[in-house]
Parts: structure tokens; sequence; C-alpha cells
């Protein structure tokens, strides 16, 4: 659907049955004196509150322009659940039954062809720029894309749209990223809290003025006590009534970790300045080799910029690694081997057959293109020889070949597939990593990765995190929200899953006479010194990789505990 409006837009999502919350908006709409022909829903006008019928006729009456959210597509199509993709079993999964058998009972056959014929994209001008409005986003309705998303996947949705900015709803928590000239926001819900301790609902004021986009988000104060108290009238889950007074989501099973962490903490609250910590190596249990940073394929996001011809990173040679395997104490259990593509380095098979002769495990991170393919007889002799030591690990950043080339380059997914199906064939220990700027739940991007190993008759158990990998996107944009703090470090506990507390990396640098030590295999750029000792020194996490990746993403490169 296209539309043609003038003046200032406001934008409301998430009404959930709230009634409360949704006269409070059209409430506050007359007081911004923005009509109601101005105003744009973007969907899931039915689902936790008391009062489904009643919310929607209030928003069908007012005439604003509404978008096709993955409920209104659910009771339109008469589904037996909501559509968001929650796991089955999961709290999220048992108390949307509730909540949806309820509202289902409530609506009447003239309210399900409303929502039935619902356009599932909106796009207005006005003053010249092209605005559009989904649900979730732009390929998927039921997609969740949280502030702590990467420019990359927003780039991508942005350029899909065609339009200038794109504003969505569905994930709750409203942002607002500006990527270059174009702008992706999302208005959050007016019917729950955005999780951040308070009880209120956001909706927001969009104007195009002298050719800039201004998006304001807006606080909604509304009686959320009355509608707390009508859903325990009807029965419905307390959690969730609950959550409209606490502020508190009842369960944070579809939250990235960054949003978990900041679980009750006020939405201004959330840049406070602090100081930066440091982590002290605690034991030095892996280390990487970095084979060199030529890679036969060049990759978008690629942190450290591996091309066919990008030879910053020299290739790590057989005498270098005997002279380090020389230094290491005995508690390095596994050399984790990168790049780079790390097949490409001459010395690979040598240094493999080396580490794994010290009664070490090995770790080797590939796209197993025809670069490893060349060794499939050397490998065989190394799994044959060395039963479960050697250890593979092939990037296949997603289940649908579209997605995965998107990152790693057009004609790239079958390639990898033909060389993890023969990994499998050769009996390695191996496992998948996969990346997630995909508006996924990892729900979502594990039952895809089961149909993919089922179909390929890989033997690999697509829901065991140890077997399927997923990494957070690293865009390399600092967003405040991926800054490290002393609290965020101090809630990962004993568990800390950082590369640094027990893990170096050791590489050579072109031009440079000696070798390098750097704290982790994200950070080739930081200089710990040119020997282990120097590089046992503490690690200042002032890197957003240190956020995006490992503290708040809750990754880690290194391979399954010994």
């Amino acid at each position: 659907m296209k539309l043609q409006r003038d003046g200032r837009l406001l934008v409301f999502g998430g009404c959930y049955s709230n009634l409360q919350a949704t006269q409070a908006l059209f409430h506050q709409a007359q007081r911004l004196g923005i009509a109601a022909s101005n105003m744009i829903c973007t969907g899931d006008i039915i689902a936790y509150g008391a009062d489904a019928q009643a919310t929607l006729a209030l928003v069908r009456r007012a005439g604003v322009a509404v978008v096709m959210g993955n409920c209104e597509e659910a009771f339109g199509a008469q589904s037996d659940d909501c559509g968001c993709g929650f796991p089955k079993g999961s709290a999220c999964d048992v108390l949307a039954a509730a909540w949806y058998a309820h509202a289902a009972a409530e609506i009447d056959e003239f309210d399900r062809h409303y929502m039935a014929h619902l356009p599932k994209h909106i796009e207005i001008a006005v003053a010249g720029k092209k605005i559009l409005f989904v649900h979730g986003n732009v390929e998927r309705i039921n997609a969740f894309v949280f502030p702590s998303a990467s420019d990359l996947e927003l780039e991508h949705q942005l350029e899909l749209s065609g339009c200038d900015a794109l504003v969505a709803g569905h994930c709750g928590i409203p942002f607002t990223r500006t990527l270059g000239d174009k702008v992706w926001h999302n208005a959050g819900s007016i019917g729950m809290p955005a999780n951040d301790g308070t009880p209120r609902g956001w909706f927001s004021t969009i104007d195009v003025q002298d050719g800039d986009i201004s998006i304001i988000s807006h606080p909604l104060i509304y009686d959320y006590r009355a509608a707390a108290d009508s859903m325990r009238q009807v029965g419905l889950p307390e959690p969730y009534a609950a959550a409209l007074e606490t502020g508190i989501w009842p369960s944070l099973d579809i939250l990235p970790a960054v949003e978990r962490y900041f679980t009750g903490v006020a939405l201004e609250q959330r840049a406070i300045a602090e100081e930066i910590p440091k982590v002290v190596l605690q034991r030095l249990e892996n280390l990487w080799v970095n084979t060199g940073s030529r890679c036969n394929l060049a990759c978008r996001n690629c942190f450290m910029e591996s091309t066919p011809r990008n030879d910053d990173l020299s290739y790590f040679r057989l005498a270098d690694f005997k002279a380090i395997l020389a230094q290491l104490p005995p508690t390095v259990v596994e050399i984790g081997f990168t790049g780079g593509e790390p097949f490409m380095n001459p010395d690979i098979m040598a240094m493999l057959d080396m580490c794994l002769a010290s009664g070490r495990r090995a770790l080797v991170l590939t796209n197993a293109m025809r670069p490893m393919q060349k060794h499939a007889t050397a490998l065989a002799r190394l799994v044959a020889s060395h039963a479960g030591g050697l250890a593979i690990r092939v990037s296949l950043d997603h289940y649908q070949p579209g997605r995965h080339e998107i990152l790693r380059g057009k004609g790239s997914f079958k390639p990898s597939l033909a060389g993890l199906k023969l990994l499998a064939e050769l009996g390695a220990n191996l496992s998948v990593a996969a990346r997630t700027p995909w508006g996924e739940t990892q729900a979502m991007i594990r039952a895809g990765f089961a149909g993919l190993f089922a179909e390929q008759g890989l033997g690999l158990d697509a829901h065991n995190p140890e077997a399927l990998v997923l990494f957070p996107e690293m865009d390399m944009a600092a967003h405040d929200v991926t800054r490290v703090t002393s609290q965020a470090l101090s809630l990962l506990g004993e568990d800390n899953p950082l590369m640094c507390v027990n893990s170096r990396m050791v590489l050579r640098r072109k031009g440079e006479a000696s070798m390098s030590f750097t704290p982790c295999t994200l950070l080739p750029d930081v200089n710990l010194g040119s020997s282990l000792a120097q590089a046992l020194a503490p690690v200042t996490l002032a890197h957003a990789r240190c956020g995006q990746f490992c503290v708040y993403g809750g990754a880690s490169c290194a391979g399954a505990p010994g």
C-alpha cells in the first residue's frame, strides 16, 4: 500500500489488547494535534491483554493505517498460535497459548476478515521522503530486530525497502539508527513496557523538515494498574499482568544477550559512562595462531579484512610454530588455527601434525572450500591417527544459500557445503559456525540448520551449541549499547566466556622481524609484545568487539572444553 501524507506522523504498535494504553495513545495524538489520518500502527493490535475486541474496534473506528502484524496474520487465518516463532514448550510459548485462546474467543468473523486483509507493508511519501512501515522486517513478518542488531542487518533491510526510512514494530523496544542518509526506527509498543523497569509504553512522531527525517520517541503514561487488574479479572496469565506493573517481561527467551543485560534499566540510563574494566589472564589454556590474512574470499564485515591479496599478516611458518611450541607451558591444551583461510598457508598441514604430535588438541577455522579440499588425503591421515584430537569448524553463515552469500559472496555456499560433507565422510570432529544478523531467534536458526543437516545427511545436532556455534554479528560500529561496564563483567560470573581470560593469539606482521602476541582472535591490531611473557599482561576491554562478541554477545572462538 502506498499513501501520501503531509505534516507530522505518529507511529505506534503493540496495542496488545491493552485498552487503557490505546485510549491514552489517542488522547496523546489529540494533544499533539495529529489527526488519525496521519497515524500508523505497526501491528499486533491484539495480544496479551484483556480487551481484544474493544481495542481492535477502537483502532479500526479511528481509521488509522495499520500494518499487518504476525498476530493479525494468525487471527485472520485462524491459526493455532500467534506466529511469533517461540520455541515449543518455552515460557513465551506456554504463556502465549492462554492469551491467544482468550483473544480468539472475543473476536468475531468480521474482526478476522479485517485483520486478514491488512497490508504487510505501507509506504508513505511525506515532504519528498519515502518511509516504509513493516511489522518485523521487510522479508519476514515475525522477525525480531532489537537495538543490538548489526548495521549489516539494518542496511540490508533498508536496501530491500528502497525507501529513505524503515519503521518497524514487534520487538517492543524503541530505538533509532542512522545509517548514512537512511534511518531505521522501531517505535516500541504501547501495550507492554520496554523491559526497562518502568510501566511506560512508547510511541513516536516523525517529521520531515528541510529534507531531514526527524524521529522522536515518546513515553506513554496510562493507567497500567487498571489494565493489569482487567487481565486478572478475566483469568489471563499473572506474569503478563505483573509485567505491566513492574516494567519487566515475564520471559527473556527471545532477547539477545545485550538486551537481557539491560533488563530493568530505564532506556534513558543505558549510555552512562563508566571506567573501562580490565581482565587478568587466569590460566593460559588456548593459543591461537593466525596463519596469515590471505583468504580465498573477501567477505562482507570481515574484521580481519582478509582477501586473496591482503598479506598484512604474513604466513605463519613452520619454524615460527616450532619456536612457539617449545615455549608453551603444559597448561596449553589446545592450539587454534585461524586466518584468513588457514588452508592457504603452505605449512598448515605440517603445523597441525606437529601440534597433534605434542599431545595438544588442534582446532581449525575454515570455510571448507577448495584450499581445504586439496588437503583431503592428508586430513584423512590426521583424522585416522589422532582420533578426536583434530577439530574443524566450518563457517556456514546461514542455512539458506542467499543469506550465506550476502556475507561470503555469490557462489560460496555450495563449495562450503561440499567441504562440510567431505569432512563428515572423513570422520572429522566437526562443527559449524554461523552468524546471526537476520532478525531470527536462536531457535529459528537452529531449526533451519537442523533441516539442512538432515537434508544433507550430516550427523550434526543443530541444537547442540558445540556442534552449531552461533556468533553475533560484528559490524565495527561502536554503539553505546556495546560498551563494556564493570557491572556487565561481574554478571558473567565464574563461567566467564571471555577469550582473554585463558587465551592469546600469535601472528607475524608483514615486514616485522619478530612475532607479535594479541589478546585474542578478534583484536589482531592490539600488540601485547613479542614474547609470551609480555602477552600475559591484563587486557583492557576498550574495543567494540569486546562488548559485541564476548561480553554481551556471550560468544567464544574456543573449542569445546576438554
